[in-house]
């Protein structure tokens, strides 16, 4: 497989935005997650999943999938390639998590794809599923870098360095910025602030919003928090 990290797939990302709707690098706000499934040619497809930990799972070759009934009954429905499949729960307890789902599933058809070969087998269908866990993954084999390549993707596609960069800078008087660049000088509840005030930005858990400022250096790490962004 292909290593890809953080340099890389930033780049990727404005690439993909490019393709898809170039006006997102200029405007604070997170990409239409599902017009982009489409933009890509991928199916989208909401389901009952029989593990409690799976929130989603992307379908690479078509066969049946084991899944629940509205009576909680396991079944197997058949299911195209290219499909991203969507936890129904999840989708409704946890809206911006299954939004990040969504991406991170279409991150996988971008960049594993063509590569993919080690992945679960459920009956005929050859399907990789993304679970809770796979948050906080430690990088110590392939399979956990092929998850945090998805996760980092997904999170440069919902918030994209230039347009986030914009968004701080329209922030830019109300803190003190180091004159060589580095993290914005701020205290506890200033730090709570522009977390929160980025995620009702770009439409994001409040997680997901602090993890990116981390990243893209704006503010320091919280040393009380795990990132999967290493």
């Amino acid at each position: 497989m292909k290593y890809l990290f953080g340099k890389e797939l930033e780049e990727k990302s404005i690439n993909i935005i490019n393709q898809f709707d170039s006006s997102y690098l200029n405007i604070p706000d997170s990409l239409p997650e599902e017009e982009l499934l489409y933009f890509f040619g991928l199916d989208l497809q909401y389901v009952n999943f029989c593990d409690p930990d799976v929130l989603g799972a992307f379908v690479f070759e078509p066969g049946y999938v084991k899944i629940l009934d509205s009576n909680g009954e396991v079944y197997e429905q058949y299911f195209d390639k290219n499909v991203v499949l969507i936890d129904s729960f999840e989708a409704i307890k946890n809206l911006h998590r299954a939004k990040f789902t969504m991406f991170h599933e279409v991150s996988h058809f971008i960049l594993h794809s063509k590569t993919q070969k080690k992945i679960h087998i459920d009956g005929k269908a050859q399907i990789r599923y993304f679970l809770k866990s796979d948050y906080h993954r430690e990088l110590k084999t392939d399979e956990d870098v092929i998850e945090w390549q998805a996760n980092y993707l997904a999170s440069c596609l919902q918030i994209n360095n230039q347009a986030l960069a914009l968004f701080i800078n329209s922030l830019k008087s109300n803190y003190e910025y180091p004159s060589k660049g580095g993290f914005i000088y701020m205290d506890e509840d200033e730090r709570k602030c522009i977390i929160e005030k980025t995620s009702r930005q770009f439409n994001v858990s409040f997680r997901a919003a602090e993890i990116r400022l981390e990243v893209r250096r704006y503010i320091a790490p919280n040393n009380q928090s795990e990132s999967y962004y290493k």
